[in-house]
C-alpha cells in the first residue's frame, strides 16, 4: 500500500501550483497555454519533449513554454475512430519507409497547412471532427498531415484535439460549470470518456478541480489536499 498524495492551491493571483506524492500514473503528450515550472523533490521520471526524451530526478526544475508538448509517459487510454485510424496510419507509414522500396523520406513542413489544421480543431472542438474534415480544410493527404503536424507541433492532431478540450474544460470547471456540463460543452462524447481524460491531463478528477476554484478560507487563497490508498 502506498499513499497518494495531491496538494492543488489557487490563489488571488490566478496561479495553480501542484504537489503530486507518491503519484504513480503516467501523463500522456499534451500541452499547456500557458508556461509550467517543475520541481522534482524525490524520485525520477522519463520526461518526453519535443521528440527527445530526458530522465529528470531529485532537485531537477523544468520549464515549459506555452505550446510545448511533453509526457511522462504512454497512456492506456481508450480510443475512438479518430484515433484508431490515426494510429492505424502511422504504422502503415512505419511499414513502408522500413520496409517498402527507398524513396525519399523526408517530412514536409506544411506550416500554413498545419496552422489551419490547428485552427479548424480549435474553432470546431466541440463537434465531432474526423481526420477527413482537418485533412481537407489543410488541403494535405493523411499521411502528410499526420507525419507534418507531428514534427510540427510535437503531438499527433488526435493528442492535439483532445488538448484544446481540456484546456478549455479546465477554463469552464474554473467557472463553476459542472463535470456534465462542461463534458458536453467540450465535445466528449459521455462524462465517463471526459473523466477518463481529464484525470489523465490534469491529474484530478473534474469534480476536485472544480472544487478549488469554489472554495475560499480566510486568507483568500483557495486550496485543498487530496489523499487515497493504492496498492502496487
Amino acid at each position: 500500500m502506498k499513499k497518494e498524495i495531491r496538494t492543488v492551491v489557487y490563489d488571488e493571483l490566478r496561479m495553480e501550483a501542484y504537489r503530486f506524492e507518491g503519484i504513480v500514473q503516467p501523463f500522456p503528450s499534451h500541452f499547456h497555454e500557458h508556461y509550467v515550472i517543475g520541481f522534482v523533490e524525490k524520485g525520477e521520471r522519463v520526461l518526453s519533449c519535443r521528440d527527445r526524451k530526458y530522465a529528470i530526478e531529485e532537485g531537477n526544475i523544468v520549464l515549459f513554454n506555452p505550446g510545448d508538448s511533453h509526457a511522462c509517459a504512454q497512456s492506456d487510454e481508450g480510443t475512438g475512430e479518430f484515433k484508431k485510424e490515426e494510429t492505424l496510419l502511422f504504422l502503415l507509414s512505419y511499414l513502408i519507409q522500413n520496409y517498402g522500396k527507398p524513396f525519399k523520406s523526408c517530412i514536409p513542413e506544411c506550416r500554413q497547412e498545419i496552422e489551419k489544421a490547428c485552427a479548424y480543431m480549435t474553432e470546431h472542438f466541440t463537434e465531432r471532427i474526423c481526420l477527413d474534415q482537418i485533412c481537407r480544410h489543410a488541403g494535405l493527404s493523411k499521411s502528410t498531415l499526420l507525419r507534418a503536424f507531428t514534427k510540427e507541433k510535437g503531438v499527433t492532431p488526435y493528442r492535439y484535439l483532445e488538448t484544446v478540450r481540456i484546456n478549455e474544460a479546465k477554463r469552464l470547471l474554473s467557472e463553476s460549470v459542472p463535470p456534465m456540463e462542461a463534458a458536453i460543452r467540450t465535445g466528449f462524447s459521455d462524462q465517463s470518456h471526459f473523466t477518463n481524460y481529464f484525470n489523465q491531463f490534469i491529474g484530478l478528477a473534474p469534480g476536485t478541480y472544480r472544487e478549488i476554484f469554489s472554495e475560499k478560507e480566510g486568507d483568500g487563497v483557495q486550496h485543498r489536499v487530496f489523499s487515497k490508498l493504492i496498492v502496487k
